[in-house]
């Protein structure tokens, strides 16, 4: 029902859906929050989000500078991007605001990224990822230690790129010392609200997120545990040669 009620905000049917959907669900949609700002507040998500414009043309992403005062940012009023084609590199100049009856500017399409030290906040307070997050490290450096043999890999920290990567100052990445390493992988999940049953390209949600690689298999991928990084601006029948621009933000956390 989400999913659909996404795909009709930017379909011209989309100021008469309640004959879509049945009693209860139309009871359900006046319920929900009709701006950002109070959809987070409904989950309870109080936490630090970086805001950006994205480019509608070439979806090059440029960061809000927040502003003296509750809820005020600054954004660039065109995109400046740089593009490459068959004439030379040129820049974009795509408008990336748009005003509102209510006198105030706002990205055409905002980009919302959570942040990875709210994140890691909250879950390294949790006994269970903390304890897992800092075993995976030093099983493996122990292991490396005592010479023992690797005959078979169960999860990532056994796997040779982990044991054998290193840091910029030589040292192995599972040698933490004192600190806490930790290792992501980074996925990106579409979500087709035309259901299935079409054949070839069609238009999608997709979701950034993350896992800690240091977690047991059995709680990896769990809701509590993800780091669900960003929601690409949608929906979209392709982003070839664009999603460079939406997983850049989340991948600067990192660095």
């Amino acid at each position: 029902m989400c999913i659909k009620l996404g795909m009709l905000t930017v379909s011209s049917t989309g100021s008469h859906v309640s004959h879509l959907f049945s009693a209860s669900q139309n009871n359900i949609i006046k319920d929900m929050p009709s701006t950002l700002s109070n959809a987070l507040k409904k989950f309870g998500a109080n936490g630090h989000f970086n805001l950006y414009a994205t480019c509608p043309s070439c979806s090059c992403n440029h960061k809000a500078l927040p502003l003296p005062g509750s809820n005020l940012f600054d954004y660039p009023s065109q995109c400046t991007n740089e593009i490459v084609g068959k004439h030379g590199v040129s820049m974009c100049r795509s408008e990336l605001l748009m005003h509102q009856c209510n006198s105030t500017v706002q990205p055409i399409k905002p980009y919302l990224v959570s942040s990875l030290p709210d994140y890691l906040t909250h879950c390294l307070s949790n006994e269970t990822y903390l304890q897992q997050s800092i075993n995976a490290t030093d099983s493996a450096l122990q292991s490396i230690r005592t010479g023992e043999e690797q005959l078979s890999v169960w999860d990532m920290f056994e796997a040779d790129f982990i044991r054998e990567f290193k840091g910029s100052d030589g040292k192995l990445f599972i040698d933490q010392g004192d600190k806490i390493h930790l290792a992501f992988s980074i996925h990106m999940d579409l979500f087709n609200p035309n259901s299935v049953t079409q054949c070839g390209t069609t238009q999608s949600f997709n979701v950034i997120s993350c896992a800690n690689l240091a977690l047991d298999s059995s709680i990896l991928y769990l809701p509590e545990y993800l780091f669900v990084a960003a929601i690409i601006p949608g929906p979209n029948e392709s982003l070839a040669g664009k999603i460079d621009h939406f997983v850049c933000p989340v991948i600067e956390q990192f660095v």
